[in-house]
């Protein structure tokens, strides 16, 4: 009796230390505010979305395609939480190297003050246009960064494109693409 008695306090013992450990994770969470429900975070580098509940033994995090995932507080290993203060939204605009870059970066200069004054529920500082990052193969890349919060950090950096586009089209700026050029050449009809 005092054998398997042994035996079922070793198991039930096993069997809560994961829970204790659920709980003390949970509470720690909570006490030292490393995240909270709205927060966009990454756990342990694949897991990514907005946290809808934080429970005393799991955490729920909505991911962009829809799917909610579930894990416990004690299995929680890395955690990147971008609502913490304020976030970069990155636009990489491409031109083709016909283009004057000079210009260019007076026009995204524009852009970037434009949204600023006209979206001021997007863009708390204004955007700023960094300059030449890169030069690819076929393109090259300017970069403009600005600082947002997680909710707008998304919607911003679409707006800041969209804008972009319909500048340079405007402006007739040429955005690098594949491109095929097909040579043919027809036979000379009455060559002598």
């Amino acid at each position: 009796l005092l054998a398997v008695a042994g035996v079922g306090t070793l198991a039930i013992g096993f069997g809560a230390q994961g829970i204790v450990e659920d709980v003390m994770s949970g509470f720690v969470i909570v006490f030292e505010n490393q995240f909270s429900v709205g927060d966009y975070v990454i756990i342990d580098e694949t897991h990514y979305g907005i946290v809808e509940t934080i429970g005393i033994r799991t955490t729920s995090v909505r991911e962009f395609n829809g799917g909610l995932f579930i894990i416990h507080n004690g299995k929680i290993d890395r955690l990147i939480n971008y609502s913490k203060g304020h976030i970069k939204a990155l636009v990489d605009v491409s031109i083709a190297y016909e283009e004057d870059v000079n210009k260019v970066l007076a026009l995204l200069e524009e852009i970037c003050e434009d949204l600023y004054q006209n979206h001021e529920e997007l863009f708390k500082i204004r955007p700023e246009v960094q300059g030449v990052t890169r030069l690819d193969p076929s393109s090259v890349n300017i970069r403009i960064s600005c600082d947002e919060d997680a909710g707008s950090k998304f919607m911003a950096a679409n707006v800041l494109r969209h804008r972009i586009k319909e500048v340079f089209q405007e402006q007739g700026i040429e955005v690098p693409y594949n491109k095929s050029i097909i040579y043919s050449h027809e036979p000379i009809k009455n060559a002598k």
